[in-house]
């Protein structure tokens, strides 16, 4: 279970995904994809509400770019799971 730490974490970065600045927007999708596919819920989550296209769009290109196989294969290689 997600600590609040962690739901507060990805709550900003959503949030920012609405930013009017673009590298707020790029910075934040950058982060997101980098999360992989422990962010999904909550993009998932935040792709019903987004207030933007633009946000709409960002958060369905990181789905579909994140690929759980890669993220799990790099997780295990670097957490030793």
């Amino acid at each position: 279970m997600p600590t609040m730490g962690k739901r507060l974490h990805d709550t900003v970065l959503l949030a920012r995904l609405e930013a009017p600045e673009a590298a707020q927007r790029d910075a934040a999708a950058k982060e997101l994809a980098q999360i992989g596919p422990v962010a999904w819920r909550a993009l998932r989550d935040a792709l019903k509400k987004a207030r933007s296209p633009r946000a709409a769009r960002q958060m369905n290109e990181i789905l579909k770019d994140t690929d759980a196989t890669d993220w799990l294969r790099q997780a295990t290689k670097t957490y030793g799971f």
